[in-house]
């Protein structure tokens, strides 16, 4: 994924007024990327900058672990591809100890992307749940 803020502000802007209208609080960093608490959690709304109907809403790092021992990492890979396999939509990674899940999508408009925004969270939140289920079913 190429970003930048430069060829995509209009999508970015409207997203973040489109998100705005249906209730929720988005904030666009100092990296241009779109910020949102939603239930004690930040998510990230990200534009590509060649395909302005490509976004990717990450929750990021989650789960920190650190880099911790062989046992550990075991554990964390298990537990992101349980939930991997158990979720529809979002998938869960892990870069450098620290656990996000991430949607991919592709619309076609940006209210499309709004209207849908709540079904990405509920992914997201859901392999999250996954993620964690399965940490402690390893433990």
């Amino acid at each position: 994924m190429v970003l930048s803020l430069n060829k995509n502000k209009l999508v970015i802007k409207n997203v973040f007024v489109g998100l705005k209208s249906k209730g929720f609080s988005p904030v666009i960093n100092e990296s241009g990327f779109i910020t949102l608490p939603i239930n004690g959690s930040t998510y990230l709304v990200l534009v590509d900058d060649t395909d302005d109907g490509y976004l990717q809403i990450i929750l990021p790092a989650f789960y920190f672990e650190g880099t911790g021992t062989r046992d550990n990492q075991e554990k964390i890979l298990f537990a992101a591809n349980f939930a991997n396999i158990e979720s529809k939509l979002a998938r869960c990674y892990c870069i450098d100890g620290r656990v996000s899940t991430s949607v991919d999508v592709l619309v076609s408009s940006v209210s499309q992307f709004v209207d849908d925004f709540k079904r990405y969270v509920s992914a997201l939140d859901y392999c999250r749940s996954r993620f964690v289920s399965a940490l402690n079913r390893k433990a």
